[in-house]
Formats: structure tokens, C-alpha cells, sequence
């Protein structure tokens, strides 16, 4: 069971490695880059915290790491 977690652990590390350089996040990059929940996330969208780009096909959620920023920096 250990091994499972320092698997587990390591993927979450390279995740978070990989999205220090991206500039366009998806929903499951912004969990991992911010630690917040999908539903945190979801509700700062509808309070008008956090700004989406436009929604792309199949409804997936993209950022971008100036509107990422601004919101994980107490911005509007």
C-alpha cells in the first residue's frame, strides 16, 4: 500500500511541475496548481472570481495562467 501512495505521490508532484510552465490550465490542472476542490473552483466561475476562456467542445473548462494568477491572488 505504501508503494500505491509514493506512486500516487510522485504523479501529483510531476502534475504540479508540469503546470508551473503552462500558460492555458484545464480544470483538473487548476486543482492540482491550486489545491482548491472542482466545487471551490466551479463556485469562484459563478461568483465571477475566477474568469474562463470561452468553453471548448464537449463542455471542458480551460484558464488562462494570467486569470489563474489573478484569482489565486485575491483579484476579481
Amino acid at each position: 500500500m505504501n508503494d500505491d501512495f509514493g506512486t500516487i505521490e510522485k504523479r501529483v508532484l510531476f502534475e504540479l511541475e508540469k503546470s508551473k510552465h503552462k500558460e492555458i490550465f484545464t480544470l483538473r490542472d487548476l486543482e492540482l496548481f491550486s489545491m482548491f476542490s472542482e466545487s471551490t473552483i466551479r463556485r469562484a466561475i459563478q461568483k465571477g472570481r475566477l474568469k474562463k476562456m470561452q468553453q471548448v467542445k464537449g463542455g471542458r473548462l480551460m484558464f488562462t495562467r494570467a486569470d489563474v494568477m489573478n484569482w489565486l491572488n485575491g483579484g476579481a
